[in-house]
């Protein structure tokens, strides 16, 4: 299961909306040339049950046409050889993924389960389902349905699974704010009939002054009370990227130990390395769970930048950027735009400044990564900063 959520996150960017990132806002891509580097492949290893080191398992091939990543083939070591097992398949309009199919591997490639995506007129994902292949048909499973408030914020979401019985069942995801527009409570409920609606478990969120998620707290309900159930702690390096996230369970007499992440970078700020322990209570001490290696591949820039020219001078403050930017211009700025790292426009919007005056930029919304930041003047010049974006 970890591997198929990682592969998920790992490919589909586009859709990269986390509970524990800051108020959330819905995606808006627009399919644009590609600019830098792009993930290639992946090497899983997994901790044998005897020795507790860690053995490849199976890797992930990604392809693309051109700029768009077009398929992940999962490969099997088995007997010192690597075989095919799965492929993922993705499907695409003009801007945005519409389809993902999942296949196994059996004297040929069949079909196993199908990933839809639908959009309104703002190009802002309404609705994801998840279908199973049965009897040469696609049988619904889970439909997510994604509700915004007027500003286009995600305020909740609303699962159904399709079951055999009379009724289905729902799960409510709703997001809770402070002023500052981040996250503080992630509430799960449930309910068999869409009306009455039970408490199940909820996510308490802390950050620093500087906004990075510190700790995050998970509790479940029972007979009218929030037990505490387990809890995250997060760390970060110099460069100010996650480094470490370690697990803690509630046992009898407090928490107690139960996993360790540590990620490693390359220079340019990308995952290089994800390591997975667990806590041994008989050893007293970490043991091996999984390991990921990434790798990456360069590839000729079609920039979407243009010509600068040289009057028009922009800057961005700090480096790297947090949730808030601050940025100052020699000319009036008309509107910025920021592209992620598949060339996807993910934020854009009009600017009013002062020439020479240092203003916000609330860019609160955007994940962890690399950004190509556009900038536009009232004469239609424009200026292009490459930056690297953490909470």
């Amino acid at each position: 299961m970890t591997r198929y959520i990682l592969i998920f996150f790992a490919t589909l960017t586009l859709l990269s909306i986390s509970a524990t990132d800051l108020r959330l806002r819905p995606v808006r891509s627009e399919q644009t040339p590609q600019f830098t580097n792009r993930l290639s492949t992946y090497l899983y290893s997994e901790a044998d049950s005897l020795t507790n080191e860690l053995q490849d398992k199976y890797s992930g091939e990604y392809s693309y046409n051109e700029d768009t990543l077009e398929s992940v083939l999962i490969k099997e070591l088995f007997e010192n050889e690597w075989r095919e097992i799965e492929n993922y398949l993705y499907q695409y309009d003009e801007t945005r993924i519409l389809e993902e199919i999942y296949q196994v591997y059996d004297n040929g490639w069949i079909n196993y389960q199908q990933k839809l995506y639908t959009y309104n007129e703002e190009n802002i994902i309404t609705t994801y389902e998840l279908k199973y292949w049965v009897e040469n048909l696609w049988n619904p499973y889970l439909q997510i349905d994604y509700i915004y408030d007027e500003e286009w914020f995600l305020i909740r979401e609303e699962w159904t699974y399709f079951t055999t019985r009379e009724n289905n069942i729902i799960y409510k995801v709703e997001y809770v704010y402070n002023l500052e527009e981040r996250i503080t409570t992630e509430l799960w409920s449930y309910s068999a009939d869409g009306v009455t609606w039970i408490n199940y478990s909820q996510g308490i969120y802390q950050r620093d002054e500087a906004g990075f998620l510190v700790n995050e707290l998970w509790q479940n309900y029972f007979a009218d009370v929030w037990y505490d159930y387990s809890q995250y702690n997060y760390t970060y390096n110099e460069a100010l990227l996650l480094e470490h996230i370690a697990g803690f369970l509630m046992g009898e007499n407090g928490w107690v130990n139960y996993s360790d992440v540590a990620y490693e970078y390359t220079e340019d700020y990308y995952t290089s390395l994800l390591v997975s322990k667990l806590w041994s209570v008989e050893e007293s001490a970490w043991m091996n769970n999984y390991q990921y290696q990434y790798t990456y591949e360069e590839i000729v820039s079609n920039d979407v930048q243009e010509v600068t020219k040289p009057h028009l001078q922009v800057m961005l403050y700090p480096n790297p950027l947090q949730t808030s930017v601050k940025y100052s211009a020699n000319q009036l700025l008309q509107k910025v735009e920021v592209f992620n790292l598949k060339g996807q426009k993910v934020y854009s919007t009009k600017l009013s400044s002062s020439k020479g005056v240092l203003l916000d930029l609330d860019i609160s919304s955007l994940a962890n990564g690399i950004y190509l930041f556009r900038f536009e003047d009232n004469q239609g010049n424009v200026n292009t900063l490459k930056q690297v974006k953490l909470k």
